[in-house]
């Protein structure tokens, strides 16, 4: 299940805790994906878009 990112203060997070979410979701994406519909992997690819660190 992936981690809701409006939840995230990504100002907190360092860049390996940032690399560690990107690769859950990578993973999430990977595993998840062959079990849905279209629409269901559309909200898929977004709920798991990479993580960017803010400057």
């Amino acid at each position: 299940v992936p981690y809701q990112k409006k939840l995230m203060e990504l100002s907190m997070l360092t860049p390996e805790e940032i690399e560690w979410v990107n690769s859950y979701h990578s993973k999430c994406r990977e595993i998840l994906a062959p079990y849905l519909d279209e629409s269901e992997k559309a909200w898929l690819r977004k709920s798991t878009e990479p993580l960017i660190a803010s400057a």
